[in-house]
């Protein structure tokens, strides 16, 4: 199963946090429609396109977007999305004022954590992990080599030096 392709309007509308631009589409926009090849609702790919509380808002609570619901078949939130995106306005948006769980899991058992880990997103994982129930554990990620050819988690940076 395939989804529509993202109509390009709508990618820079988002990239551009341009609330205006997307109010008249806004009643075009079926809240349960998927694009793409991985099957992602708008309200996801605006958390990972778009940096703009307004916007997030007007989805949320105007189209009666749930920020909760993971995609179908990869089981990615919203949250995974701004976590991979970096935006530390949108993961605490999510987190503090939507109520997401920052222990859900995503794809390959992922965490928001992980996923912030995983694209070097320093600040926001850092975040997460303040709010995180569980500490993370070394056996979550499978043993990878270190610099020295040995077994264990990369330690290439700070952040990833405790995998989630």
């Amino acid at each position: 199963m395939k989804g529509k392709r993202l109509p390009a309007s709508i990618r820079s509308i988002l990239l551009n946090n341009d609330l205006a631009s997307l109010l008249p589409l806004c009643h075009s926009l079926p809240t349960g429609r998927i694009y793409g090849h991985r099957l992602k609702t708008f309200l996801h790919l605006a958390c990972k396109y778009s940096t703009s509380l307004s916007l997030l808002r007007h989805l949320i609570h105007t189209l009666h977007m749930n920020p909760h619901l993971p995609l179908p078949r990869t089981g990615v939130t919203c949250l995974h999305y701004a976590c991979g995106r970096g935006s530390l306005r949108v993961v605490r948006f999510l987190v503090e004022e939507m109520g997401c769980d920052v222990d859900v899991r995503g794809p390959y058992g992922l965490k928001p954590l992980g996923v912030a880990v995983r694209f070097g997103r320093e600040e926001v994982a850092l975040w997460l992990l303040e709010r995180t129930s569980r500490p993370p554990t070394a056996a979550v990620y499978p043993s990878y080599p270190n610099s020295a050819g040995q077994g264990g988690p990369a330690a290439q940076t700070k952040v990833r030096t405790s995998p989630c």
